[in-house]
């Protein structure tokens, strides 16, 4: 909320004017709203799978050479369509910028740094997974 548009619906309400105090006491809810939202995105996204992934691939020389041979990989390769589908994303998000192009947008973007940092998390699903056994016991 604006803060000239909080002190004008004070004065209209007959409530006297709005005080810089009690502008910032009215938005406390959204305040609130927003460092949850941080919360619930770090929780959600697991951006220290992110972080530790970059920090991986860039501190130290054989880290920089998996991620020069992850990219020349992605770019030579005429199969991985990585890249082209980011492209198509960016070239479609710029000339239409609507709420689809945007997610679609931010699939692609997500898809890339995933797979660049291998971030991916496994799953003990052994459905989703063809390697994956389950350990029930040692006695097989």
């Amino acid at each position: 909320m604006v803060k000239e548009t909080y002190k004008a619906a004070r004065e209209a309400k007959g409530a006297g004017s709005g005080t810089d105090y009690g502008f910032f006491m009215s938005n406390f809810g959204s305040y609130n709203e927003l460092i949850i939202s941080g919360f619930d995105f770090y929780n959600e996204c697991s951006l220290d799978y992110y972080a530790v992934g970059l920090g991986s691939n860039l501190q130290n020389v054989s880290g920089l050479s998996n991620l020069a041979t992850n990219l020349a990989f992605r770019v030579l390769d005429d199969e991985d369509t990585l890249l082209p589908d980011l492209a198509t994303a960016i070239e479609t998000y710029t000339t239409t910028p609507d709420q689809t192009n945007m997610e679609a947008l931010g699939n692609a973007s997500g898809n890339i740094f995933r797979i660049l940092l291998s971030v991916e998390i496994p799953t003990t699903s052994d459905n989703e997974v063809a390697y994956y056994q389950l350990a029930s016991s040692f006695g097989r």
